[in-house]
């Protein structure tokens, strides 16, 4: 964990990073050398991994590091390879908890790892209620934030289509909500795009509810 999320500071500072990154490399480039036996396919693996991350199209979101996960099981494995004494591997595992339970503190400090509804305000724990309310309402098609949006295509099980006002991860779901007349909108009760909103939805025709702290506005002529 060389650097948080979304802010891509340094966890301990900007000098104990760069000397990290170079002391991995620096390490990486010896057992290339060297090609200690039985390291082989790890080491192909190291080498050809950067270039497979690259053709993965979500490669161009640097800023959040889920999409590294499957390179965490490399450097894990060079460094098991070094733990073969009890006590070190104890200290190592120690140092791991410590450095890890220290950069999640420093993610939480920064508060930038907020779902985006949850910014401005704090979004609701349960969904049940806006689930229930929207059915009885009929409003099966719906835009809203990215974290409301597919919580409730999720948790209707699908029953609800719901998409994205900002970045669309369903391209069929979009296309769908999109294609109908009056689609269904709703908000996390508080946020400033909600007061926004109102004024532009309220003349078209859509009503304002307020749903157990989320805000839905659906149209008269069609819901859904």
């Amino acid at each position: 964990m060389a650097a948080a999320p979304y802010t891509l500071d340094w966890t301990f500072g900007r000098v104990v990073g760069v000397v990290s990154l170079g002391v991995a490399l620096a390490a990486l480039g010896i057992a290339l050398l060297r090609r200690p036996r039985g390291l082989e396919p790890l080491l192909v693996a190291t080498v050809l991994s950067p270039f497979l991350y690259a053709a993965s199209t979500y490669t161009y979101y640097v800023a959040e590091p889920r999409y590294l996960v499957f390179m965490a099981p490399l450097p894990a494995l060079f460094v098991a390879r070094l733990l073969t004494r009890p006590a070190v591997a104890a200290v190592v595992l120690a140092a791991a908890v410590g450095f890890s339970v220290y950069g999640l503190s420093r993610i939480d400090e920064q508060g930038a790892f907020v779902p985006l509804a949850a910014k401005e305000v704090r979004m609701p724990p349960d969904i049940g209620p806006l689930i229930r309310f929207l059915e009885t309402h009929r409003a099966t098609r719906v835009l809203a934030d990215y974290w409301v949006a597919y919580r409730l295509s999720f948790e209707s099980r699908e029953r609800i289509i719901a998409t994205s006002t900002g970045f669309v991860r369903y391209q069929p779901h979009d296309r769908l909500v999109r294609r109908s007349a009056y689609p269904s909108r709703v908000f996390v009760a508080g946020q400033v795009k909600e007061l926004l909103a109102r004024a532009e939805l309220l003349p078209r025709g859509y009503r304002r509810y307020v749903v157990d702290g989320f805000v839905a506005y659906i149209h008269d002529r069609s819901p859904g």
